[in-house]
């Protein structure tokens, strides 16, 4: 089995424990299981911390030219 095969096969497994009557931590945990394997994670925090730290050094810059 390849590494596609296996991988498509647990999240079969995972989608299936997430629709069956089981407990909700199971459900849950399931879901997410499922979320994070098939959503990408947003960025946006990344790009505010890279323009916090440009606008940090644009200042250090300025400073030393005057």
């Amino acid at each position: 089995m390849t590494d596609d095969a296996a991988a498509r096969e647990a999240l079969a497994v995972a989608v299936a424990l997430m629709r069956a009557p089981a407990e909700d931590r199971v459900r849950l945990a399931a879901a997410r299981t499922v979320m994070e394997y098939t959503r990408t994670r947003p960025t946006q925090k990344t790009a505010i911390a890279l323009t916090a730290a440009e606008a940090l050094l644009d200042a250090v810059l300025a400073g030393d030219e005057a």
